[in-house]
């Protein structure tokens, strides 16, 4: 159960500038450990098949490294190069802790906080757990009360034998017969052209470009979405899917999306992995107006919600798709909507700023990752620097426009009504990301005829979403 692979380390780093209290920092987050059985668990073997064990007592490190010696810029390079490495180590499942944490002192009231915890004993939802719990905890403890938080009513191990035992008999026969029926003969690639050939094996390493959706653009997309009784997650999907079949040629197209699978009270305040992926596929008909596409993602997203408990891995297990070690089984492209409040982690007498890492890892073909907020959706875009043209996505280039005729009556009009050209015009998205006045939609335009295919492929999909909101 040793690991040497970095790819499903969650990483996170906190400017923190102000008087810092570091032992009470490190009991908070020693506090979280004992609270949390999930983060004091290791993988072992035994007779052959990886199990939980549980340590009863976990005393979590807070290394501190002081960089307060060096030159300021070379002070800040040196943090920087420093929460890139702690993100890439990998942990060991079988020795654990599966938690790190470490702090960079920058000056006598300017640090870094670095906490790393390995996907397996953790997820999105647990993140947000987190950042709240060592919110509350250090509060108290600076300003000497006990703790706030009430006792758990469960653990995951709880959850987890409730899942296995939950999951069987006619509830497992039920839910597999849906996915075995509605994954039948599903394609087994979407084959989207990039600037390389697909390498013999994926090597997640990746690249990313953040961009947003303006306010007023994603108002307009929650109205239309109100309209058809569909969320905003499904008026992007299907969005998304139309572009996915103009780029691949295919109209058969599955993605991949998380959902946190967490329909029960008493696990709503656990940390732990409990977040699952479901396949979404959608038949993507050009003769189709985007409103029966729009009903066609709703009836479906629906379905796999109400079928959502299958893992992942146990579906992949039981349906034995064709497998390759250069993409993943079943889907290759991700989206995801964030639309669940993170929170902000304040502490006491520190002005706090989050941290982005650049060492990026993709663990598929294309990922597109939305989070909603007051000022619009910010969206960063990830895919595999093996398969883009560097220096990947953030460069300028020019854009393949493509114009579409009565952009205002897209969720009516025939999607194969769009049509496409092959050179810029004025319509074209500005390298700053901003849109023009057409909307455009590819037609099997390939990444591969343009300098910078993902930022071109980021500003279509832009375009088609203002002009389905119009």
């Amino acid at each position: 159960m040793g690991s040497h692979n970095p790819l499903y380390n969650v990483a996170g780093a906190v400017r923190m500038s102000g008087k810092l209290d570091q032992a009470a920092l490190r009991h908070t987050l020693n506090t979280v450990v004992q609270r949390h059985e999930a983060l004091r668990t290791t993988f072992v073997m035994a007779d052959g098949k990886p199990v939980q064990a549980i340590a009863p007592q976990l005393d979590l490190e807070l290394a501190v490294t002081d960089l307060s010696g060096l030159p300021p810029s070379e002070r800040e390079a040196r943090a920087q190069w420093l929460l890139q490495d702690e993100a890439q180590t990998p942990f060991n499942l079988a020795t654990g802790p599966l938690i790190r944490s470490g702090l960079l002192r920058l000056s006598a009231e300017e640090h870094i906080l670095l906490v790393t915890i390995h996907h397996i004993v953790s997820d999105g939802w647990s993140m947000g757990v987190l950042v709240r719990e060592v919110g509350a905890l250090y509060a108290a403890h600076v300003q000497g009360r006990s703790s706030p938080l009430p006792p758990l009513p469960i653990q995951y191990a709880d959850f987890a034998e409730w899942q296995r035992q939950w999951l069987s008999g006619a509830v497992l026969d039920r839910q597999l017969g849906y996915w075995r029926k509605r994954l039948a003969d599903c394609p087994e690639l979407l084959n989207l052209p990039t600037d390389r050939p697909r390498p013999a094996a994926a090597t997640h390493v990746g690249a990313s470009m953040p961009f947003s959706i303006p306010a007023e653009l994603a108002d307009k997309l929650r109205k239309l979405s109100r309209g058809k009784g569909c969320t905003l997650f499904m008026t992007l999907c299907a969005a998304f899917n139309v572009l996915l079949a103009r780029y691949s040629g295919q109209n058969d197209v599955c993605i991949g999306t998380p959902i946190a699978n967490r329909n029960h009270a008493g696990i709503e305040g656990l940390i732990g992995f409990f977040v699952n992926t479901l396949v979404l596929r959608t038949q993507v008909d050009p003769e189709q107006g985007f409103n029966a596409l729009l009903d066609q993602v709703r009836k479906h997203t629906l379905e796999a919600y109400a079928h959502q408990d299958i893992p992942f891995e146990y579906l992949v297990e039981t349906l034995q798709p064709k497998r390759h070690a250069s993409y993943t089984p079943l889907f290759q492209v991700m989206l995801v909507l964030h639309n669940t409040p993170m929170g902000e982690l304040v502490l006491p007498g520190l002005a706090m700023t989050q941290l982005e890492s650049e060492g990026v890892s993709s663990k598929f073909d294309l990922s597109l990752v939305l989070r909603e907020g007051e000022g619009g959706c910010r969206v960063i875009s990830n895919m595999p620097r093996t398969c883009s043209t560097p220096p990947p996505l953030r460069a300028s280039a020019p854009t393949s426009s493509i114009c579409c005729k009565r952009s205002r009556r897209i969720p009516r009009a025939r999607l194969v009504a769009c049509r496409c050209s092959a050179k810029p015009s004025a319509n074209s998205l500005s390298t700053d990301g901003t849109m023009g006045h057409g909307a455009i939609l590819p037609m099997q335009a390939p990444f591969r005829s343009c300098s910078n295919s993902a930022r071109n492929a980021i500003r279509t999909a832009l375009h088609w979403l203002s002009a389905i909101a119009a």
